[in-house]
């Protein structure tokens, strides 16, 4: 609904768009192995959904793998009814653009819970009566053909040929020169400058490189939040070297792309909540009291720094806004003038003619 709502509106767009990137690097950091405590979890857009799932609907047997499946399913249909609406609609009609902007959020945001999902089914101990069940949920078992093949098809499908499809679409539109607002898959490349316009794929290949560093060390926590350190840090060095985004002035930094600031300060803040979880892993393997003190420190620095983005981001796009209607307000004076000032002469050039 809010992405619905912000379509036609760029900024406001970016601004959710690098909100949700941030939030979900946030839940990311929250997969080092380390005993989080729940409200720590709870605290994160997305991980509220499903952090507690299996505990609220055990009553009617819903397990782990029934969230699997919905993770895969539910999103699948949702998009499946908006790509048939949008068929139906005219090119270039507002409402068309409308639900082409919704796919697009959708896709993006179901990347990254889609592959942790997966990650969850792959994750097995064997217990002495059950056999191989899951970490996770040691109801379901781990041998189950079906589950095994939506397991393959969500890493190949999603955590692999979706980044590629960004990067080889957006590059054939620049070829092609068709990089338009009104194109299918402009939510993908429309915050992006025609030189990156790919560089919406480079996010996902960072969450996706984060899934699999944390699948590879499942067993050693402090090497999970140093590689997580280390894939955030080189996208910053990536983000800072390209400089991708369009340019959009901001008025409380001199004219500063402040599209590009927004991106700035997420990364910035996504490495220091990796740093908190690493001084967690390192300081505190066995959990206690002072994992509590991170986990406190780590939703606390989470709340406000997004609080601070959106109440300054608003603030410096609504100054804008002002600055380019007062523009606007004198460049209508000043034309209103010339045009009195055009009437004027011609009415005095006619009664010179005509005496």
């Amino acid at each position: 609904i809010l992405a619905e709502n912000l379509s036609m509106d760029r900024q406001q767009l970016a601004l959710l768009k690098v909100f949700s990137t941030f939030y979900q690097c946030c839940q990311l950091t929250t997969t080092i192995d380390i005993d989080w405590p729940r409200w720590s979890l709870i605290t994160l857009p997305f991980s509220f959904p499903f952090s507690d799932s299996n505990c609220l609907l055990s009553g009617v047997g819903w397990n782990q793998q029934y969230t699997f499946y919905g993770m895969i399913y539910i999103p699948v249909l949702i998009i499946g009814a908006l790509l048939y609406e949008i068929r139906s609609l005219p090119v270039g009609c507002i409402k068309r653009i409308e639900r082409q902007e919704l796919v697009g959020l959708i896709l993006l945001l179901w990347y990254s819970p889609a592959l942790q999902n997966a990650t969850l089914m792959y994750w097995c101990y064997d217990d002495p009566e059950a056999g191989s069940v899951l970490v996770s949920d040691p109801t379901v078992s781990c041998n189950e053909i079906v589950t095994n093949i939506h397991m393959a098809l969500v890493a190949l499908g999603i955590g692999v040929m979706f980044p590629l499809f960004i990067i080889f679409e957006t590059i054939k539109l620049r070829k092609n020169k068709k990089l338009f607002a009104n194109s299918t898959w402009s939510c993908l490349f429309e915050n992006y400058r025609p030189g990156a316009p790919y560089f919406e794929a480079v996010h996902l290949i960072r969450k996706g490189t984060i899934i699999s560093a944390v699948v590879y060390y499942h067993s050693d926590p402090t090497s999970q939040a140093l590689s997580q350190f280390i894939i955030n840090c080189a996208f910053l060095l990536l983000l800072e070297f390209t400089r991708p985004m369009i340019h959009f002035s901001s008025s409380f930094y001199k004219g500063a792309n402040l599209f590009h600031l927004i991106e700035r300060w997420s990364a910035i803040a996504t490495i220091f909540g990796n740093l908190l979880g690493l001084s967690g892993s390192y300081f505190f393997p066995d959990g206690g009291y002072g994992i509590k003190v991170v986990a406190g420190i780590f939703s606390a620095f989470n709340l406000i720094f997004a609080t601070a983005l959106i109440i300054s981001y608003r603030r410096d796009t609504q100054a804008f806004a002002e600055t380019t209607n007062e523009r606007g307000s004198r460049s209508t004076i000043v034309s209103n003038r010339s045009s009195r000032l055009s009437v004027r002469s011609s009415i005095a050039g006619s009664v010179t003619a005509n005496p």
